[in-house]
């Protein structure tokens, strides 16, 4: 399955190839953790994530056509 990705703000340090939006090919089932494992994205990192425009996390199932979003907590006064 094909999942779409979208990186902002300070998490596109973590973009491969310096690219902040791009496909990754899973297999069927994966869970958002999938693609925090193939950015390497340390444990304890702060962020939040967003799946089909939706607050997720790690455990969170992906689809086909699935977006998964990523940036940096959001935080003001």
């Amino acid at each position: 399955m094909r999942v779409t990705v979208k990186l902002y703000n300070e998490m596109k340090r973590f973009a491969p190839a310096d690219q902040t939006e791009f496909s990754v090919e899973l297999k069927p089932g994966s869970m958002a953790v999938s693609i925090l494992e193939i950015l390497k994205i340390p444990e304890g990192e702060k962020f939040t994530l967003l799946v089909d425009g939706r607050r997720a996390d790690a455990g969170t199932p992906l689809f086909d056509g699935s977006t998964l979003v990523l940036f940096p907590p959001i935080s003001g006064g």
